[in-house]
C-alpha cells in the first residue's frame, strides 16, 4: 500500500480506529462497535422506520430487522407501527438504551483521547476541527452535484 496517498492513509486509519472501538466495547460493555452504531443512529434519528434507519445506517432492511429482537428484549429499544400503516414498522430508542449510548460514547470519547495523550505534536482538538472541516467539505460536493444538474 503506498504510504504517501492519503485515501488509503484514511481507510487504514479508520479501520484501526473501528477495529480498537470494537474491542473496547466489547471488553468493556459486551457489546460490538456495530451494536453501538445501530443505537447511535437510532438516538439521534429519534422515532423512526426500519427502512429509514436501515437507509441511515447504508444497510439493507433485513440487516435492520435481524437486529431488532436483539435489541428489544434487552429493553434498548421500542418498537411499534405508524398509526397510518400498520405495515411500517417504527423503532426508536428506550431511555435505557439512550443511557448507555452515552455512557458508551463518553467511555470511547476517554479511551481514545488516553491512546492520543502519549502521541507527542498531535492536538486533539485541532485535528477534530480538521477532519469536521474535510467531512464537511465532503458532505457538500453531492448536494452541489445536484444542484447543478
Amino acid at each position: 500500500m503506498d504510504q504517501h496517498r492519503v485515501t488509503f492513509t484514511l481507510n487504514r486509519l479508520v479501520g484501526e480506529l473501528n477495529t480498537t472501538a470494537d474491542r473496547v466495547l466489547r471488553k468493556d460493555f459486551g457489546l460490538t462497535y456495530s451494536q453501538f452504531l445501530f443505537l447511535v443512529h437510532l438516538d439521534s434519528a429519534g422515532t423512526v422506520s426500519s427502512s429509514v434507519l436501515a437507509k441511515n445506517m447504508g444497510v439493507s432492511r433485513a440487516a435492520v430487522s435481524k437486529r431488532i429482537p436483539w435489541f428489544t428484549s434487552r429493553g434498548l429499544v421500542r418498537s411499534g407501527h405508524t398509526p397510518s400503516d400498520n405495515r411500517v414498522l417504527t423503532l426508536s430508542a428506550t431511555s435505557q438504551g439512550k443511557r448507555l449510548v452515552a455512557e458508551m460514547s463518553d467511555h470511547l470519547e476517554q479511551r481514545f483521547r488516553e491512546k492520543f495523550d502519549s502521541l507527542e505534536g498531535v492536538d486533539l482538538d485541532e485535528l477534530n476541527r480538521t477532519l469536521l472541516c474535510v467531512l464537511d467539505h465532503f458532505q457538500q460536493q453531492p448536494r452541489e452535484a445536484a444542484m447543478a444538474t
